[in-house]
C-alpha cells in the first residue's frame, strides 16, 4: 500500500509541462491512477476490519482461511499495480529526459549561433559541470582544473569513444609534444596559441556506469594524455553527444573539432590538417587549409614528409627511390630482388621501402610480411606499426581534404597522384617510382613484371634514355598495353560522408565517371568497431 501510494504521489506530480493528457498513450497511462486509488483505499478498509477483529475478539476467534484469502488476493493486487505504476513512472521520466533533452540540443544549437566575448559559455555548454568545480585534468600535472584554463584560447576538441586506436593516440601525441617543444620560450614554459582537450564519448551513459571496465578502459586511455582531458565521460550529456552527432557528425570515429577564442567554429574537423601539416596547420581554417595547399606539388617529399627520416635523407637528385605495398610476400620478393637487380646493372643507386597495406584490418598478417621483408634484407620497412598506419592516415587526409575544398577534378595533380596509390593499394601490389623528389610513375603490380624482363628489353635503352625514361616507356608501352591497365576502386568510409564524399568521381585512368556503391564490411579488429560501413567507388 505505501508502494503503491508513493507511486501515485510521484505520477501527481510529475510536470505538466512535459507530461500532459494531450498525448493519448500517456493519457491512457494517467488514467489508470484511479483505480490503484481504489485499490489502496480497499487494502486499507479490509487491513482496519482485521486489526478491529483481532482487538475485538482475539485472534483464535478470526476465520483464518477466508481473511487469508482475501489478504493474499489485495497483496497481488497491490503487486501487479504497482509493477504497472513503476514501468509507468520509467516512461515517463523517460518522456521528459526525452523532452528536455530536446529543449537542450536547441538551446546549444542557440548558442553556437550567437556571438560571445570569450569561450566561456560555449565550454561550460558542452562540458556541463553541475556541482563539478573542477570538469578537467591537466594532462602534465594530472591535477584537477577548472574550465577557466581554458578562456580566449583556441580550443581543439579532440572527440572520441574509448575505441580509439592507440595508433592514433601515438602520432597525435608525438605531433602535440614536438609542438610545445618547438614553441617554449627563454623562460622554459610552453607558448602554444591553442589547447587539447579530450572529450571521451560513451553513447549511452548509462553503459559507463553500469560496467567498472569501462571506468578502468577510460583511465588507462587518459592516464598517457599530455593535454587536457575530461574528468568523466558522465560530464558529458546525451543531448551535447547528440549534438556532436548533427552538427559536427561525429560518428564513433575520432574527430578534432576546433573553437577560437570566442568559442565559434574554426574547423569541424582539423585531424586531416594535423596528420598533413601538423600544427603547421594553426589555426586551423578553411583559408589557412587552402593556403598550405598552394605550395604543395606531388612530389616525394609530400608523401612522406614527417614519417621516417631514413627516407627523407634519401631524397637527393642522385638517387632512385621506390616505394611499395602489398601483402603478398612472394611479389614482394620478386619485386624488390628484381628491382635491385636492374639498379646494379645501371649503376644506378635506388632505395626501397616497404610500407604496407591501407586496409588496418590486415594488420598482423602485415606486420609479418614487414619483418620478413627487413629479415630477408629485401627493403627498407618500418619496424612500428603506427608508422605505416600514419602514412596511410595522411593520405586519405589528403584525399578528404582535397574533396572538402572542391580539389576532386581530374586536372588536380596531387588529387591524381593520391588517388592512384589508394585505389592499386586496393588491387594488390603497387609502386612508386621517384628521383630524388620527383615522381617518376605511379603504378599497379605490373611493375613487377617490367623489372624482371630488364635483361630482355628496355636494358638496352638505359644509356641512350635513362634509367627511369627506359623503365617508364617499357612499361606503358609494352606491360600495360598486355595486361590493361585496371580501372580506379575507392572505399569512403561512412563517417567521412558529410561534405567528404563527392557526388560523383572519374576513373583516371579511363576518365568515365564511376559507379557508386554501398558495402558492409567487418574489420576484424577489437580496435576498431565490430562493424564498418564503406562508400565504394
Amino acid at each position: 500500500m505505501k508502494s503503491v501510494t508513493a507511486c501515485v504521489v510521484e505520477l501527481s506530480e510529475l510536470p505538466d509541462r512535459y507530461i500532459t493528457l494531450d498525448d493519448p498513450h500517456l493519457s491512457r497511462i494517467i488514467s489508470t491512477i484511479p483505480i490503484a486509488v481504489y485499490w489502496t483505499i480497499r487494502s486499507i478498509v479490509a487491513c482496519i476490519s482485521q486489526i478491529n477483529m483481532i482487538t475485538a475478539m482475539g485472534h483464535e476467534m478470526m476465520n483464518t482461511q477466508m481473511d487469508s484469502w482475501e489478504t493474499s488476493m489485495l497483496a497481488n493486487k497491490l503487486k501487479n499495480i504497482h509493477d504497472h505504476l513503476a514501468e509507468t513512472l520509467r516512461l515517463c521520466y523517460r518522456h521528459i529526459e526525452k523532452q528536455r533533452s530536446s529543449e537542450s540540443l536547441k538551446m546549444l544549437h542557440s548558442l553556437f549561433d550567437t556571438t560571445h566575448i570569450d569561450n566561456m559559455k560555449i565550454l561550460t555548454a558542452l562540458v556541463h559541470p553541475k556541482n563539478h568545480t573542477t570538469p578537467l585534468q591537466d594532462g602534465s600535472t594530472k591535477r584537477k582544473v577548472h574550465l577557466d584554463v581554458l578562456r580566449r584560447k583556441t580550443v581543439l576538441l579532440l572527440i572520441s569513444d574509448l575505441n580509439i586506436l592507440e595508433d592514433e593516440l601515438s602520432i597525435f601525441e608525438q605531433i602535440y609534444t614536438e609542438s610545445r617543444r618547438n614553441l617554449q620560450g627563454i623562460d622554459g614554459k610552453s607558448h602554444m596559441p591553442y589547447e587539447v582537450v579530450w572529450v571521451p564519448i560513451v553513447d549511452p551513459i548509462e553503459d559507463y556506469e553500469r560496467y567498472p571496465s569501462l571506468q578502468n578502459k577510460f583511465e588507462a586511455l587518459r592516464e598517457p594524455m599530455p593535454w587536457y582531458t575530461v574528468d568523466s565521460p558522465k560530464l558529458i550529456e546525451r543531448h551535447v553527444v547528440e549534438f556532436m552527432r548533427e552538427r559536427w557528425h561525429f560518428m564513433n570515429k575520432p574527430i578534432l573539432v576546433v573553437l577560437d577564442p570566442q568559442g565559434n567554429e574554426a574547423s569541424l574537423n582539423a585531424l586531416h590538417m594535423i596528420w598533413i601539416w601538423g600544427t603547421e596547420a594553426f589555426p586551423f581554417t578553411r583559408a589557412r587549409e587552402e593556403e598550405l595547399w598552394r605550395r604543395e606539388t606531388l612530389t616525394l617529399n609530400l608523401i612522406v614528409d614527417g614519417i621516417d627520416s631514413v627516407i627523407f635523407n634519401w631524397i637527393n637528385p642522385e638517387n632512385y627511390i621506390f616505394l611499395y605495398g602489398g601483402d603478398d610476400l612472394d611479389w614482394i620478393r620478386r619485386f624488390t630482388m628484381a628491382a635491385k637487380a636492374t639498379a646494379k646493372d645501371s649503376n644506378v643507386k635506388l632505395e626501397m621501402a616497404y610500407v604496407g597495406k591501407r586496409n588496418h584490418s590486415h594488420r598482423e598478417h602485415i606486420r609479418r610480411i614487414s619483418e620478413a621483408v627487413r629479415a630477408e634484407n629485401l627493403s627498407h620497412s618500418w619496424a612500428e606499426p603506427a608508422l605505416m598506419w600514419f602514412f596511410w592516415t595522411r593520405l586519405e587526409s589528403m584525399l578528404y581534404s582535397k574533396i572538402q575544398l572542391g580539389k576532386a577534378d581530374d586536372h588536380d595533380e596531387v588529387m591524381q597522384g593520391i588517388k592512384k596509390i589508394l585505389s592499386y593499394d586496393k588491387l594488390g601490389g603497387w609502386a612508386l617510382l621517384s628521383k630524388g623528389p620527383e615522381i617518376v610513375m605511379i603504378t599497379h603490380g605490373a611493375i613487377e613484371r617490367t623489372v624482371t624482363v630488364y635483361d630482355r628489353t628496355w636494358k638496352t635503352h638505359v644509356p641512350t634514355k635513362g634509367y627511369t625514361k627506359a623503365m617508364y616507356d617499357h612499361h606503358h608501352d609494352e606491360i600495360l598495353r598486355e595486361t590493361g591497365k585496371p580501372c580506379s576502386h575507392f572505399d569512403f568510409h561512412i563517417t567521412a560522408r558529410s561534405g567528404r564524399i563527392p557526388e560523383k568521381m572519374n576513373c583516371f585512368d579511363c576518365h568515365r565517371p564511376m559507379e557508386k556503391y554501398m558495402s558492409f564490411a567487418c574489420c576484424h579488429d577489437d580496435k576498431l568497431l565490430d562493424q564498418d560501413e564503406n562508400y565504394n567507388f
